[in-house]
C-alpha cells in the first residue's frame, strides 16, 4: 500500500483484514529501505576511502530501491489507530453491513493541507469512518490533523518548532423509531464526561443528530472509551488524541 489517501466501503471484518495485510506489506517496506539506505551509504563511504569511483557506482540502485520502499512505509500511528477503531467497533456493527473507512497515510505537511499558500499552518482529514449500529444509530467520525510550524533562523542553524493536535468530531445520527428525543443523548454525554486527555466543547442536539466535540493538544498515550449506550468507549490509545 502507498503513501497516499485510501478509501474502501466493506464489511468490518473484511476492513481489519485489509489494513492487517497494510501492516505486513508496512514492516515489509520498513526493512527494506533500512537495508538499502545502510548500503547504499555504505557503498558510497567505501568509494571515497579507496578513492575508486566504480565502487560508488551500486550505490545509486540501492538509493533507488530505497526511496521506492520509502513509498510503501506507512505512519504506524495512523494504521494502528484505524485498526483498533474497527476492532473495538466490530462488537456494534453488523457483519453484513458495509461500512466506509477512509485513511490519509500523508504527512500533514504536505501542501494539499495548508490552510493558506505559503502559510506554515496545516490541517489533513487523516482518517473517516461512517458506519450503521446495532441499535439503528449511524456513526460518522472524522480526525483532523491540525498543525503549525515555525521556523526561526540561526547562524549555524534553522530552528524548527513544531506544534500538532489531533481533533476528533464524533456525529451520531439517532435511530428516532428507538431513541424518540436526540437531546436524552446529549444528557448521558455529559453524565460520563470526557475520556482523559481530552475536553468537551460542546454537546448538541440537532433533529436526529447528536455531535460531540472535544479539542486539545493531548500528550501520547491518550484513551477514549465507546459504551454500548452509543457513545464514545474505547477507541484509541498510545496516540495523539484530541476527540469529538
Amino acid at each position: 500500500m502507498k503513501v497516499a489517501r485510501h478509501a474502501r466501503v466493506a464489511p468490518v471484518a473484511d476492513l481489519l483484514a485489509w489494513l492487517e495485510r497494510a501492516h505486513v506489506e508496512d514492516k515489509s517496506a520498513e526493512r527494506m529501505s533500512k537495508l538499502f539506505g545502510i548500503l547504499a551509504i555504505g557503498f558510497v563511504i567505501a568509494g571515497i576511502a579507496s578513492g575508486i569511483f566504480p565502487v560508488v557506482l551500486p550505490a545509486v540502485p540501492c538509493a533507488i530501491m530505497w526511496w521506492l520502499n520509502r513509498q510503501h512505509d506507512l505512519d504506524d500511528q495512523k494504521l494502528a489507530a484505524a485498526t483498533r477503531l474497527l476492532r473495538i467497533l466490530r462488537a456494534d456493527v453488523s457483519p453484513t453491513h458495509h461500512a466506509k473507512l477512509e485513511v490519509d497515510f500523508r504527512s500533514y505537511m504536505d501542501k494539499a493541507f495548508q490552510r493558506k499558500a505559503g502559510n506554515a499552518s496545516y490541517a489533513q482529514p487523516w482518517l473517516s469512518l461512517r458506519a450503521r449500529l446495532e441499535d439503528g444509530n449511524e456513526l460518522r467520525l472524522e480526525v483532523v490533523r491540525q498543525g503549525k510550524v515555525k521556523r526561526k533562523p540561526k547562524r549555524k542553524y534553522t530552528k524548527v518548532k513544531e506544534r500538532v493536535s489531533d481533533l476528533v468530531l464524533l456525529r451520531l445520527a439517532v435511530n428516532r423509531q428507538r431513541y424518540p428525543d436526540p437531546a436524552d443523548f446529549a444528557a448521558v454525554a455529559h453524565q460520563y464526561g470526557s475520556p482523559k486527555g481530552m475536553r468537551t466543547c460542546r454537546v448538541r442536539a440537532v433533529r436526529r443528530s447528536v455531535t460531540l466535540p472535544n479539542s486539545k493538544n493531548c500528550p501520547a498515550n491518550c484513551a477514549a472509551h465507546w459504551h454500548k449506550c452509543g457513545l464514545i468507549a474505547e477507541i484509541f490509545s498510545e496516540v495523539k488524541l484530541c476527540g469529538y
